[in-house]
């Protein structure tokens, strides 16, 4: 999925294809990080859930409707 998304930015910026960097670091060192600096250049980073993550929240959402509906 996220291989996808850096083809599909490459495709399209293609002059910014080597600017593109990809970390895999753990999430709450990371929400530690953009809470406390101030550092600008943190505003260009973009969290991507995967797919799975997509349908489990999906599926807490559906179950969460129904339960309120009844």
């Amino acid at each position: 999925q996220l291989q996808r998304m850096v083809d599909r930015y490459k495709g399209q910026q293609p002059n910014q294809a080597d600017n593109i960097t990809i970390e895999v670091v753990p999430l709450e060192g990371l929400i530690s990080t953009l809470q406390k600096s101030d550092n600008q250049e943190l505003s260009n980073i973009m969290l991507v859930p995967s797919q799975e993550s997509q349908q489990f929240l999906e599926s807490l959402r559906r179950n969460s409707n129904s339960s309120e509906s009844k």
